[in-house]
């Protein structure tokens, strides 16, 4: 279920969590989890041309075969990825939970942009 206020969140970043994104300076990636514990994402709904199954939740593949679930901070970051694409707004929390759920290796915030970022291992099992 989404956890979207449409009254009060239009799809914007969090200037905070931007900010320290894009900083990328020395031992950010403490600050970056410490911010997203409290964030709102939006993950990416995309078409599915299976039987039955209309729209599912994006996954992407690395040539490696590691599979990841793209998140996004806002709506433009999403339609920067895939303009098809469809938000589903939870925080962070459940984006997390999901991915262990599904057995898969990490989330990917913003994965179109310079300041990507993978949430992996420990710090997605604490998240």
């Amino acid at each position: 279920m989404s956890t979207l206020d449409s009254k009060n969140d239009k799809g914007d970043a969090d200037p905070v969590l931007l900010t320290l994104l894009e900083s990328k300076i020395n031992g950010y990636e403490k600050s970056v989890f410490d911010k997203l514990i409290s964030s709102r994402l939006i993950g990416a709904i995309v078409a599915k041309k299976e039987e039955n199954v209309e729209m599912m939740q994006a996954l992407f593949s690395s040539n490696d075969g590691r599979v990841a679930m793209p998140v996004f901070t806002s709506v433009n970051e999403l339609t920067k990825w895939n303009k098809e694409a469809r938000p589903l707004p939870l925080i962070a929390n459940d984006f997390a939970q999901q991915t262990i759920e599904q057995g898969l290796d990490a989330v990917i915030l913003d994965i179109a942009s310079d300041h990507r970022f993978v949430i992996k291992g420990y710090m997605l099992s604490c998240l």
